[in-house]
């Protein structure tokens, strides 16, 4: 055969990403030091469908909460899970997004708290065979900085959340091929509520039908409060039908009126701006907003500081 030449093969390097820092402090909703699990991508999108391949960094903090991430300068976005001592992921988790690191960036991320939530639970199936299926589904809400993530274990689902506007991704796991990624969203989740999300063979994660139906009436809680400026009031109804809600002084008047009207069942979302039926300010204080809807009635308490 003769003789043939091996070229040697040249020396492989490798180096960590390097030009810019981005230190990294987690704490709990008391402002302690919590251990957590990151996860830093480029492209917010990422975020909702993250896996370990996804990620450009996935770090575990330990009792510290504290981390020093070499990264070379740019745009980032940030995912931290609270985590246990063995190191496994809570379900609740904070993003943030568009992190310009130049030279060194602190940041500090605090965990979301687990007891301002509400619950949503229901059945994962497959579209093309209506199986229930194993899939992890994650929830981001961009605007409010959350992220959740839970698996549906023989198709069921449940998982807290703080109200809010949520985008989905489901993860749908395979043994013998790649995990199916399908995406929906945005769907608001303001109380209790079931959805049973249709997994297809396309481009979206949920039949075009789907909605999130509430189990029950329901006034949720408002946020903030106390409140300036606006507070947000979720209320849900299972049904259609003639809805009240309506804000009084602790004589029991009527201030403001902000829904008296027929609406679809759903989950449903009013605001008041502190301001009386003829739009004057109205004092700080204590007001009690009260849901009327057929024979369901609900009160809470609202607080305005001026």
């Amino acid at each position: 055969l003769g003789e043939f030449e091996v070229p040697a093969i040249a020396p492989i390097e490798r180096s960590l990403p390097s030009g810019a820092t981005l230190q990294v402090q987690v704490r709990d909703a008391a402002g302690q030091p919590a251990m957590a699990n990151l996860a830093l991508v480029r492209n917010p999108r990422e975020l909702h469908g993250l896996s370990p391949g996804d990620a450009l960094v996935m770090a575990y903090l330990g009792d510290d909460g504290r981390a020093e991430i070499p990264v070379a300068p740019g745009r980032y976005a940030l995912a931290a899970y609270g985590s246990d001592a063995a190191g496994n992921s809570l379900p609740l988790g904070r993003v943030l997004t568009g992190l310009e690191v130049q030279g060194t960036l602190p940041v500090e991320v605090i965990l979301p708290s687990p007891e301002t939530t509400v619950r949503l639970s229901g059945q994962v199936r497959d579209s093309r065979d209506g199986s229930a299926v194993t899939a992890l589904l994650q929830f981001c809400d961009e605007d409010q900085g959350i992220a959740a993530r839970v698996s549906s274990e023989d198709g069921a689902y449940q998982v807290d959340l703080p109200p809010g506007t949520y985008g989905l991704t489901a993860a749908l796991k395979r043994s013998d091929r790649p995990a199916e990624i399908f995406a929906y969203g945005p769907v608001e989740i303001r109380a209790d509520s079931t959805w049973d999300i249709l997994l297809g063979a396309g481009g979206t994660a949920v039949s075009d039908d789907a909605e999130v139906v509430p189990r029950a009436f329901a006034l949720g809680r408002s946020y903030p409060n106390p409140f300036n400026g606006q507070t947000r009031i979720p209320y849900a109804l299972p049904v259609p039908g003639r809805v009240e809600l309506i804000v009084y002084n602790l004589a029991g008047q009527v201030v403001r009126r902000l829904v008296t009207e027929e609406q679809e069942a759903g989950t449903h979302l009013a605001a008041w701006d502190g301001r009386d039926e003829q739009g004057r300010s109205a004092a700080s204080g204590v007001y009690l907003c009260r849901m009327k809807a057929g024979t369901f009635q609900q009160v809470q308490r609202l607080v305005l500081l001026r």
